[in-house]
């Protein structure tokens, strides 16, 4: 069970999460590891912006991801991921605006599932409780076998600090 609080400022554990620095297609660089993608996925400049675009051929497969190891966590603690999500090629080549198409991950285990969403970009959050001082954060698209594409942004993981009010105050 995560524990409800407040959010005070605290650094962004996350290397590159506004995508500023080149993160290469199908290997490790600016901070992150992509796979399983295909020539319409990668680093993307929008406007003049960059994003990063989950995309890969769809297939059940596929899932396209992006992930970058966290070091430094305190065990036992919560921590907030955020950022931002958009399908990135159309609703056409999702199919589906119901099941769960984007994920978020930590060591493998399910923290997030998202389906389609037309606002974009569209902020996401999840927490999760540590269980060691280094845990892998994954990014995923075209989940449960949809073809549902999205670039990611603003990625944050920080700290979240529990602040307990006294009832008899």
């Amino acid at each position: 069970m995560l524990l409800s609080g407040t959010v005070s400022a605290q650094q962004n554990l996350v290397t590159n999460g506004t995508f500023d620095l080149e993160v290469p297609t199908g290997g490790t660089g600016g901070g992150w590891t992509s796979a399983n993608l295909d020539s319409g996925g990668g680093w993307k400049l929008v406007g003049d912006n960059h994003v990063f675009v989950l995309n890969s051929n769809g297939s059940v497969q596929s899932d396209p991801s992006i992930s970058q190891t966290l070091t430094g966590l305190s065990i036992e603690s919560q921590y907030q991921i955020k950022g931002e999500y958009c399908n990135f090629y159309g609703f056409n080549w999702c199919g589906d605006a119901i099941n769960p198409s984007f994920g978020v991950e930590i060591d493998d285990s399910i923290v997030l599932e998202l389906p389609y969403n037309a606002q974009c970009p569209s902020p996401f959050e999840a927490f999760f409780i540590t269980t060691a001082t280094e845990q892998t954060i994954r990014f995923s698209a075209e989940r449960n076998g949809l073809d549902c594409d999205y670039s990611i942004d603003n990625i944050e993981v920080i700290l979240f600090d529990i602040i307990f009010k006294d009832s008899f105050e």
